[in-house]
C-alpha cells in the first residue's frame, strides 16, 4: 500500500449472547474464494473491532476492487452471518 488508509477497521456489535462463542472475520473476493482470515477466536456480547491489511492469508497484497466481509458467529443454537463490503483501492 501507499501507507494512507492502508488498514480496513472492521466494527460491528454482537448482542444477547451469554457466553463466549467462536467468531470467525472472513474476507472474500466477489468471485467467492476466501482471500483471508481477519480474525478467527471467540468473542461475548458487546462491541468488537479488528482491522484487516488488505493481504491474502499468503501475505500477498490483494488486488483492487471491492470485496466481501463476512463475520461468522458459531452459538450453541446457530450460526449467525453477516456480510458487508470493502473497497481496496491503491
Amino acid at each position: 500500500g501507499d501507507g494512507v488508509n492502508d488498514i480496513a477497521r472492521i466494527k460491528f456489535q454482537v448482542f444477547r449472547l451469554g457466553l463466549q462463542a467462536p467468531l470467525r472475520i472472513e474476507i472474500y473476493d466477489l468471485g467467492g474464494r476466501l482471500c483471508a482470515t481477519a480474525f478467527d477466536g471467540t468473542s461475548a456480547s458487546g462491541e468488537f473491532s479488528t482491522t484487516w491489511d488488505g493481504r491474502r492469508a499468503s501475505g500477498d497484497l490483494v488486488a483492487p476492487g471491492i470485496y466481501l466481509v463476512k463475520v461468522v458467529l458459531d452459538t450453541d443454537v446457530s450460526t449467525e452471518a453477516s456480510t458487508g463490503l470493502v473497497s481496496v483501492v491503491y
